[in-house]
């Protein structure tokens, strides 16, 4: 992988765990997303203020009682926390072939853009129970364009 963009941290409520990251390590919000095909909304954190450093990613299940959004049964029987972990890959095909060369499974991943490329999530039993979330440099760039 080329290199890891970011951590995705599960979050009951969002604005607290802004106010709460930002006062503990100096971030600060860098982008919103609704990502309804995951029923989530998703929220950057950077230190720099940049979208090419290291980010932390919010994530507040839109339904948190909804029993098929993996993100609402995560929190609903783990609670909060570590949820995944990403990285960019310019060539995703490869990385899908190289992944799958060594045994690994995958969990379903709906896009979210439309750049055309696949997102890879490896499943959590392959990782030692990290999710890990696998983005083409190309989708990366469009999931910052989204507004």
């Amino acid at each position: 992988m080329d290199r890891i963009t970011h951590i995705g941290v599960l979050v009951r409520d969002a604005e607290g765990a802004i106010a709460q990251w930002s006062r503990l390590f100096n971030v600060s919000v860098v982008k919103r997303l609704s990502i309804p095909e995951e029923g989530v909304n998703s929220i950057f954190l950077s230190r720099d203020g940049s979208k090419t450093g290291f980010l932390i990613e919010l994530i507040q299940p839109m339904n948190p009682e909804d029993p098929n959004n993996p993100a609402s049964a995560r929190l609903r029987d783990h609670g909060e926390g570590l949820f995944h972990i990403a990285m960019v890959e310019d060539d995703i095909a490869a990385a899908r072939a190289r992944l799958s060369d060594g045994g690994a499974r995958f969990v379903a991943c709906p896009p979210i853009t439309d750049s055309g490329d696949d997102r890879l999530m490896v499943a959590r039993k392959e990782a030692n129970g990290v999710l890990v979330e696998v983005i083409s440099a190309r989708e990366w760039a469009h999931i910052w364009a989204l507004p």
